[in-house]
């Protein structure tokens, strides 16, 4: 089929994500035609859009065959601009960048809406798609006809498959409990300077529980069956002095979103979560996520996207599993490790799906405990921290 993808923003999400992923995206014909769209020119070929212009109305003068918008741009308008191109722009196909919803109102109408335009509506989530596919090949949950399957720009397995494949509850067990660590002090990932306002004004998405939170919760979400479903305990929020004061050149500090949080969870199986998720943060990267369970363990390093098993001398499909020093399986990174997320949403707002899971459904649920987690008040003052703090002694 026919699609023409449409990219609204051309700020940091285009320049360091998306757009280094388009050669790959059309040599696999997930489309044949593109625009770029943005209230200024990133350089190369925009279509201008005026600040108040309808977003449906952009689509209609691009006059486009079987139109795919991403919603890229800043995120309070995210849920606002998806919702009038569906009322709008009947025949346009639409995928939403996080955070979806910046409040609970603007989350019931966009639940009401994918209830009600199925196979229009697709959520993309990058550590879901990507950075945990390889725990999603452990848990059993890439489907058949899956482009994981088939497809060596998205996975590069450094095992077989079928080593890994469905081993994860004889491997760990019963989860006794995650750890989620997502802080980053280092390079431009660790800062928001250079990104737009709404990554930091709390009144329009901004903060790290919106920026972050969503990748921590996501991959946790879609192991159902093994974590169960989740819900907030408690949250303790931190801010990094340094990025307040530069905040506080543009709005109020009352208006500046947490640099850190922590959040603890409660499954419905009793598994509890903690996930930490925050910049300006130690003096390096952590993408992680560790699953106990009594069997044995399972780290999710997000950073290379790959995994490995702290237990040794198990057999799976009658072959002998590597010892836990051996990296099992890990995503192909590079300039095109964007692909998979754009192709699972593309595929997603079609119907058709990569995983045995629907990833929007598993999105949106992850978006529903951020905002029951932004709900949770501060109590006293708000906690401070100098930039390069560990984590670990934000609170100490």
């Amino acid at each position: 089929m026919s699609r023409h993808f449409i990219h609204v923003g051309t700020g940091d999400y285009w320049r360091r994500l998306s757009s280094s992923c388009l050669g790959v995206l059309g040599s696999h014909q997930v489309f044949n035609a593109f625009t770029l769209v943005g209230l200024e020119s990133d350089g190369g070929p925009t279509t201008i859009r005026s600040p108040e212009q309808p977003l449906s109305e952009v689509v209609d003068k691009i006059d486009a065959e079987n139109p795919t918008v991403l919603l890229a741009h800043p995120n309070h308008l995210h849920a606002p601009e998806a919702l009038e191109l569906l009322e709008n722009s009947p025949s346009t196909k639409i995928i939403i960048e996080k955070p979806y919803a910046i409040d609970k109102r603007e989350l019931e109408d966009l639940t009401q809406a994918m209830t009600n335009n199925r196979n229009r509506i697709a959520l993309a989530e990058s550590f879901l798609a990507s950075y945990a596919a390889p725990l999603m090949v452990a848990a059993g949950l890439v489907a058949e006809d899956s482009f994981y399957r088939t497809d060596q720009d998205s996975l590069q397995p450094i095992a077989h498959m079928s080593m890994v494949e469905g081993c994860l509850e004889e491997r760990v067990g019963k989860p006794l409990y995650a750890l989620v660590n997502l802080v980053q002090g280092k390079g431009s990932d660790g800062s928001v300077e250079h990104r737009n306002l709404s990554l930091v004004d709390s009144r329009l998405g901004g903060g790290m529980i919106q920026d972050m939170g969503h990748h921590a919760l996501a991959p946790l979400l879609a192991l159902d069956g093994g974590i169960g479903d989740l819900e907030v305990i408690d949250v303790a929020r931190a801010w990094c002095q340094e990025y307040v004061t530069n905040a506080c050149q543009k709005i109020s500090g009352e208006h500046v979103g947490e640099s850190y949080a922590q959040i603890d969870l409660i499954s419905t199986k009793g598994v509890p979560v903690r996930a930490c998720v925050g910049k300006y943060v130690g003096e390096r990267n952590q993408l992680a996520m560790t699953i106990v369970g009594t069997k044995g363990t399972v780290l999710c390093d997000y950073s290379g996207r790959r995994i490995a098993f702290s237990t040794i001398g198990y057999e799976h499909n009658d072959e002998p599993f590597p010892s836990s020093a051996e990296w099992l399986m890990e995503c192909r990174t590079g300039q095109d490790a964007y692909y998979p997320v754009l192709r699972t949403a593309m595929e997603g707002a079609d119907g058709k799906h990569p995983f045995k899971f629907d990833a929007s459904v598993v999105a949106l649920r992850a978006q529903r405990l951020l905002l029951r987690a932004l709900e949770k008040k501060d109590d006293g003052e708000r906690t401070k921290y100098q930039k390069g703090t560990p984590h670990d002694q934000i609170f100490s």
